[in-house]
This record gives C-alpha cells, sequence and structure tokens, in this order.
C-alpha cells in the first residue's frame, strides 16, 4: 500500500483521503524529517493541504533541516498555501490563549468556559438551575473532537463551584431560587384556603 507521504508527493487527492479515513498518521516523517504537510507545501497541493489541516497535521513540525510547512511554502512562492498556513497559525494561535469567562446562556442556564492550552482543552460547563444539572463539553484544541460528559447532579458537586455559578448567573440578570439550586429544597407558593 502507498504511503501518505508518497500520496502527497504524487498529488494523489483520493487516495490521501482514504489514508486519513482510514486513521493514518496525518503527521508521518521520510527520512529527513519531513511530514505530508511540508510536502503539499513544497509541491502547491492546495486541496491536499486543507485536507491534513483538517486532519491536525502539525503546523510546527520541522524537517532534519529545521524547516517547518510555511518555510517551505514561503521559499517556493506558493502564497495560497503559504496563507492558508498562516491562517491555520492564527486560528491555533486563538486557540491556544489562556482563558476563562462566564457566559450567559439562557433564562436558566449559565457556561463557565475556560481554554487551556498545557491541557490542549477548551472545557465548557454548563449549569442549568431549572433541572439543578451540569455538564462539561470538552473540546481538543489540536484536533476539534469534541466530548461530552454524562449529565450530573448538583447534589453531587461542590458547594462552593454552585455558589459561584449562582453568582456569575444572578450577575448577569438571571433568577434563580437559592434554596433549589444549592439544596433541592423547592419552595411552595402557600394560597389561602
Amino acid at each position: 500500500m502507498i504511503s501518505l507521504i508518497d500520496a502527497v508527493k504524487e498529488g494523489d487527492v483520493e487516495t490521501v483521503r482514504a489514508l486519513l479515513q482510514q486513521g493514518a498518521n496525518v503527521d508521518e516523517r521520510d527520512r529527513e524529517g519531513h511530514t505530508s504537510l511540508q510536502f503539499a507545501a513544497m509541491k502547491n497541493r492546495v486541496e491536499i493541504a486543507r485536507m491534513l489541516l483538517d486532519h491536525g497535521a502539525d503546523l510546527h513540525a520541522e524537517s532534519i533541516y529545521g524547516y517547518d510547512a510555511l518555510h517551505y511554502a514561503v521559499q517556493d512562492k506558493h502564497s495560497f498555501i503559504e496563507q492558508m498556513l498562516r491562517e491555520a497559525l492564527r486560528q491555533e494561535s486563538i486557540r491556544m490563549q489562556f482563558s476563562e469567562a462566564w457566559v450567559a446562556m439562557d433564562s436558566h442556564q449559565i457556561a463557565h468556559v475556560g481554554t487551556y492550552p498545557a491541557l490542549g482543552q477548551k472545557l465548557t460547563t454548563v449549569f442549568n438551575f431549572e433541572s439543578r444539572e451540569s455538564l462539561i463539553i470538552v473540546d481538543d484544541l489540536k484536533t476539534n473532537a469534541k466530548a461530552i460528559t454524562p449529565v450530573m447532579s448538583f447534589d453531587e458537586m461542590p458547594k462552593a463551584m454552585l455558589e459561584k455559578a449562582l453568582q456569575e448567573f444572578t450577575q448577569r440578570g438571571g433568577a434563580a431560587d437559592r434554596d433549589f439550586v444549592l439544596q433541592g429544597a423547592r419552595r411552595f407558593i402557600h394560597r389561602p384556603k
């Protein structure tokens, strides 16, 4: 069977697509440390470069000569691939910045969104004050793969975490019954008979 690098060198788009779908190592290297993305940049294989990037090709991988794919695109004056790689690097830079924020979602939910480059993950914890449940959405910063944890009851969560989420929710204009959120005790309105 042909290797991914050889398929890229030949410009065989369909074979590259098939190999990637079969799980080929997108960052496989030849004897000189060149990757498939570097060969796509050298040979101006635009569609293949896009597929490799979409499959998480390492933008920073260097050959034994110390050059990455962007260097080869610039050196060989392949301006479209150069722009594509620069945009991919810009997007990666945005994804890789550490940040944390609270985001009001609707009348009964708030989310804590944290981007953690050291972990390679973005974690979004959604707090639903109506159902007293939470879940976490995990985004892989390199591959963009997404996973969602099973729903967790507020009863299983640290009280301090719930208090912080409730505080952030109310600061953003949300309204929730504190006792219900923290203890599960609904307040009932008693009507006179």
